[in-house]
């Protein structure tokens, strides 16, 4: 019986279920599933478009990505989990091991016995329930676990049932479908005191980061004639002019969408570009490049193949199209990594969700981003998101509580926040402030740039003796104070509690669509659109690290400590400027030198960069 109190043959693993009992349940009819197949993690479809998970007569149409999932039936839905290992096993657990080993005849030894053992142990328990291992990826201590839906309920002790995740794209309601529980799981006694967390088992959506005001992008007096390219960005931020990115390749992964090849190529010639490589499609989960079935996925595709390629047109780019999960960046990630030499040495990402959201996926999802940028050189940049201080875009949460985005948050990403060109008064040249647009040219759009710090991801050591202690404005008896009703003991409490975590963003850079500035220039589905957001902060870093690479002649990699060790100096402009606050959000974050919430440790200045590089690089 499912999450029967009395069960003793699973425990419980601690997880956080709160999201999904928000969205709206569509059980699983479990009485039949044929007519339905799946792909690797089990992301599923809605069987009509815009249809309410509410209201739907028939199961969630689903697609099998990978026909060699095992299965004792075609018609059972199929899944890819993924256990995280803890990183040291309990005292029982490995008397467990040492017995596994004491009765087998498999010779283990070395120093990754303890984990040969796990795996030799975990196949045996997962295969009790029908399920079999996959890959192991040993630095990052997780193993995949490939089985049917019906299986993993049983492995698992969950109802695993299909929900409903709204959002609201051009006026109307699109809803996504995923599967997820709302149950605690559970895994076999014999797995007690080995695992960590699981990902996958909730296929928990994310959130585009561009700026999504059609209203303001569709007003004829704000056309894209105020655009520009990126290249002009890439110009004011001094790339380096040595070198144009050629010989590198940038990874852009979006969560669906499409773009027309023969639409970039009309942008490409309109301004100027004739030499900029076709853009590379990748399917990652079966998912397909499909232009015109998604307004807000196309746009934020064009945004990041866009302004990646107008500021680095050497450049190579391929696009990974996977669902808008957790789950599937990870698999997007990871076939990265399976192309070895000949794949993208750059990835740039522009989704994600509130940490809240997806705090059970962030340890595993960050071991993989660990081993990406340790273990293979890749250096990946994503966008800090676009909804302020509170990442209002975020559900179910409250206005005012602080919050940050993953896997923008991760130690393991370079995150990029946003800045706007503010009008001088006295008529001299303009300057950058934190991004913060409330109205452009008479519309409503409620945007800022993401920042603040991590809830769940201690400082890492990079961000030690640069990372001031900071409390946001606004703070007066915040609810995670409670009870604290002393002015000053409340400032001591709010330090205590910043002061370890990882701060976002790194770095900023320009966001915004602003009165005495100018937008992004795009083109797709045959026009001229602007864009901005942290969404366009991503991939313009993104053009610099492959400019960097080309110059330097060889990867960059990991970017943060470099970057970091160059706080203060010629190679960044600091933000002193603004806030991230929004309309409804009383709680912010403030400019500031070195480093602030908001903009990171400022704009780059790109020869400058290059230049402290080549100086670090040769003493090494």
């Amino acid at each position: 019986m499912l999450n029967d109190p009395n069960n003793d043959t699973h425990k419980e693993i601690k997880s956080d279920n709160y999201f999904f009992s928000c969205l709206n349940k569509q059980p699983r009819d479990r009485s039949k599933s044929k007519g339905y197949s799946t792909n690797s993690i089990g992301t599923i479809n809605p069987s009509t478009p815009n249809a309410s998970a509410s209201n739907a007569s028939n199961e969630p149409r689903v697609e099998r990505s990978e026909p060699n999932t095992p299965a004792s039936n075609e018609h059972e839905i199929f899944m890819k989990i993924r256990l995280v290992l803890k990183t040291e096993f309990s005292d029982a657990s490995m008397d467990r091991l040492q017995k596994l080993k004491n009765s087998t005849e498999k010779i283990v030894n070395g120093s990754d016995e303890e984990l040969e053992l796990g795996v030799v142990l975990i196949k045996q328990t997962a295969e009790k329930f029908g399920v079999q291992i996959g890959r192991v990826r040993k630095q990052s201590r997780i193993i995949e676990l490939l089985g049917s839906i019906d299986a993993f309920e049983d492995f698992f002790q969950v109802e695993i049932d299909y929900y409903g995740y709204e959002t609201l794209i051009k006026n109307v309601n699109h809803v996504k479908v995923v599967l997820g529980h709302d149950g605690m799981a559970h895994i076999p006694n014999e797995l007690d005191g080995m695992i960590h967390s699981i990902l996958g088992l909730k296929n928990t959506p994310l959130d585009p980061q561009a700026i999504r005001s059609e209203s303001l992008l569709e007003n004829p007096s704000v056309s894209a004639a105020l655009g520009k390219t990126s290249k002009w960005m890439a110009e004011y931020y001094n790339y380096p002019k040595e070198a144009d990115g050629k010989g590198q390749h940038i990874a852009v992964i979006t969560c669906g969408g499409g773009f027309s090849q023969a639409d970039f190529d009309q942008f490409f010639q309109s301004g100027g570009f004739n030499d900029i490589p076709p853009i590379r499609v990748v399917s990652v989960d079966n998912v397909k490049n499909e232009i015109g079935t998604n307004w807000l996925y196309d746009y934020e595709v064009a945004t990041d193949c866009l302004v990646a390629a107008c500021a680095a047109p050497g450049v190579k780019i391929s696009v990974y199209f996977c669902n808008g999960e957790m789950v599937s960046f990870i698999n997007a990630i990871e076939q990265i990594l399976d192309e070895g030499d000949d794949g993208p040495s750059i990835i740039s990402y522009s989704w994600g969700a509130g940490e809240d959201r997806v705090k059970d996926e962030i340890e595993g999802v960050n071991r993989i981003l660990k081993e990406a940028t340790i273990d293979f050189k890749k250096t990946i940049f994503c966008a800090s998101g676009d909804f302020g201080s509170s990442n209002n875009a975020s559900f179910p949460k409250q206005r005012d509580e602080l919050e940050v985005i993953f896997p923008s948050s991760s130690p393991w990403v370079t995150s990029c926040g946003g800045t706007m060109f503010a009008e001088n008064e006295n008529g001299g040249e303009n300057h950058e402030m934190v991004w913060n647009s409330v109205f452009l040219y008479g519309v409503l759009i409620k945007n800022s740039t993401g920042g603040g710090f991590s809830n769940h991801i201690k400082r890492p050591e990079y961000q030690t003796n640069i990372v001031p202690d900071l409390i946001p404005a606004g703070y007066i008896n915040p609810d995670w104070i409670e009870g604290i009703t002393d002015e000053e003991k409340q400032k001591k409490a709010l330090i205590n509690k910043f002061k370890s975590f990882r701060g976002v963003p790194d770095v900023g850079g320009h966001a915004s669509v602003t009165p005495g500035g100018f937008g992004y220039w795009i083109f797709f589905q045959n026009k001229n659109w602007l864009t901005g957001g942290t969404s366009a902060v991503a991939p313009l870093w993104s053009a610099l690290a492959a400019r960097l690479n080309q110059a330097l002649g060889e990867e960059i990699g990991f970017f943060n400590p470099y970057l970091y060790e160059m706080a203060g100096s010629s190679c960044f402009k600091p933000i002193t400027e603004g806030n991230n606050g929004l309309l409804e959000s009383n709680t912010h974050w403030v400019a500031g030198e070195p480093w602030n919430p908001c903009t990171g440790l400022g704009v780059p200045n790109g020869d400058e960069i290059l230049k402290w590089m080549r100086q670090k690089l040769d003493k090494e």
